[in-house]
């Protein structure tokens, strides 16, 4: 980087600290970024730059899967006045369900469905179009599924395994 900035990467400091707050607060990279008072593309380049932090930042991504995994759980197993928001979590986990990180998802009209219904045809008519895969369409069924009707995912599911197996076919 010569001519710019010198960069605020500490090694005694970063990779520790990425690992902390994405394990005990569930933290996204912007997150971390906005805390650090850097931006996300600096992140980014200390994990190419800095070995120890790149093996840091993925341990930590680990972790902040585990957090919101386990924030899931605890909702799901909640008594008496506590409200488990399940759609809002589907959400956070749809755009972690794999990465939480500016993830391009290929459905960004999904998060504009309100029922399971616009949802499913929804995601129907991305892998018709082929902007997903059937395996990508499973994983959107399994989250919006969560504050779906039990027969409306099962017949959403019978619809993709004939359309696996149609092209299958042939």
């Amino acid at each position: 980087m010569a001519g710019g900035q010198p960069t605020k990467y500490n090694p005694d400091f970063h990779p520790e600290e990425i690992i902390r707050l994405m394990k005990d607060y569930g933290k996204t990279a912007v997150q971390v970024a906005r805390d650090w008072d850097i931006d996300v593309e600096t992140l980014n380049e200390w994990q190419r730059v800095h070995k120890e932090f790149s093996v840091a930042s993925k341990r930590a991504k680990q972790f902040r899967r585990a957090w919101w995994i386990d924030k899931g759980h605890q909702g799901m197993f909640t008594v008496g006045d506590v409200k488990f928001d399940s759609r809002l979590y589907g959400m956070m986990m749809r755009y972690d369900g794999m990465n939480l990180d500016e993830r391009v998802v290929p459905l960004p009209e999904l998060a504009n469905c309100k029922t399971f219904s616009e949802q499913a045809t929804c995601i129907l008519g991305a892998v018709a179009s082929g902007r997903i895969t059937v395996k990508e369409a499973q994983g959107y069924i399994s989250i919006v599924g969560m504050a779906a009707k039990v027969e409306e995912v099962t017949e959403l599911k019978r619809l993709l395994t004939e359309i696996q197996e149609s092209r299958n076919a042939g």
